[in-house]
């Protein structure tokens, strides 16, 4: 199975952000190393922005993603979904795949984990209907119904005379996957998936658009949703549990934070879950660093405690117990600086100085919020030049 990437910013912007490039820059880099190889989805534009920078892919194709694309930012990766002709792993550019995860067995589809997860008191066997009949009262302080409720179910009952029966009966909370890792080894019914997926959303644009969680709708909901109709072993496989790595995300900061831009309270607490869990000790040393497995709020995983700002340099060589996934934490400086340093400590200064000057030569721009942060706690200096390395 092939591993990719796929991104355009559907802004119409002809380049991407720096502090997106540190990111996904990181992610190509560990997956190139944990199997072999990596391909990029995109078009003319990108391609020649990462091919200078020295991104390490081994592959870029600018023929699915060519042209105008119109709509959220999870429709260039759908519109990859539709015409991949072969088994495959999709990572979003935010994840980090530190060891090596072995998809051999997967059947048709494997996710990374549930997008939201599920209270233990729940009757999972309970369509959404009947769940709801039974907590009559809720409120917004009840994260899963709410977070259903924001996240996908508003919208699915605003389009309800878009859906087939057969979705409506089958909808369940518990079952809608997070993509942000996607191994696909049935890729004809999952292309036809996302074929239906992209007409659904074409059809229902100004609506699905106008809600604030149209793009994760689309690209998660819906897409499972059709393909659980399409094929009945995904059917059979989802209902028997064989569709996720994880059981809950494999990273959470604990804290009620405005991201990105808020600042943090430390000590801060970062929350692990990993398709690798069983292999790893309670306790393990990183570096010098004890790291325990413990319980935090009802979140069972293992909590890594970052001390202070100026403590980030101790995380520079920190796996994350196998994978990570930023989604909008990445936007932080802490996380910039830290993204920086791995770069650096896993696979050379050069890179981090290619995208400094790619930028300052192209658009003049000095340096970013994490770069000023990774000079301060490192001594390191980003130098200005014309030149590229």
């Amino acid at each position: 199975m092939k591993l990719i990437h796929s991104y355009v910013p559907v802004d119409g912007s002809p380049h991407l952000y720096k502090e997106a490039i540190y990111v996904q820059l990181l992610s190509a880099l560990l997956g190139k190393r944990e199997y072999g190889s990596i391909d990029f989805y995109t078009n003319e534009n990108i391609k020649k922005q990462v091919v200078e920078i020295g991104f390490p892919y081994d592959n870029i194709d600018t023929n699915i993603l060519s042209g105008k694309i119109v709509g959220d930012f999870t429709i260039p990766k759908l519109m990859v979904f539709e015409k991949v002709n072969e088994p495959f792993i999709h990572i979003d550019a935010d994840t980090f795949i530190y060891k090596k995860i072995d998809f051999s067995n997967v059947n048709t589809v494997l996710y990374s984990h549930r997008d939201i997860p599920v209270p233990s008191q729940i009757d999972l066997s309970k369509k959404v209907s009947e769940i709801c009949e039974l907590y009559p009262c809720l409120n917004k302080c009840d994260y899963f119904f709410d977070a259903s409720r924001v996240t996908y179910l508003d919208l699915f009952d605003s389009l309800l005379s878009e859906h087939s029966d057969f979705k409506i009966k089958n909808i369940r909370v518990n079952e809608i996957p997070n993509t942000n890792i996607v191994a696909v080894k049935d890729y004809e019914s999952f292309n036809l998936s996302a074929k239906l997926t992209l007409e659904h959303y074409y059809k229902n644009i100004e609506t699905i658009r106008n809600n604030s969680h149209g793009a994760v709708y689309t690209d998660q909901l819906m897409l499972h949703l059709n393909l659980m109709e399409i094929s009945q072993d995904y059917y059979n496989d989802v209902k028997s549990g064989k569709v996720f790595l994880m059981n809950y995300l494999p990273t959470k900061i604990d804290g009620n934070y405005s991201w990105p831009f808020s600042e943090l309270n430390y000590p801060l607490n970062i929350i692990h879950h990993s398709p690798n869990d069983n292999e790893i000790p309670s306790e393990i040393k990183i570096d010098g660093l004890l790291y325990k497995k413990t319980t935090q709020e009802g979140y069972e995983g293992r909590v890594t405690q970052i001390k202070s700002t100026e403590d980030i340099i101790n995380y520079f060589n920190f796996n994350f117990y196998g994978v990570a996934h930023l989604t909008y934490y990445k936007w932080n400086k802490l996380f910039q600086a830290l993204i920086i340093g791995q770069i650096v400590n896993m696979f050379g200064v050069e890179y981090i100085e290619s995208i400094f000057n790619y930028y300052y030569k192209n658009f003049n721009l000095g340096t970013s919020h994490g770069e000023k942060l990774y000079e301060k706690i490192t001594g390191y200096k980003f130098k200005k030049h014309k030149g590229m390395i």
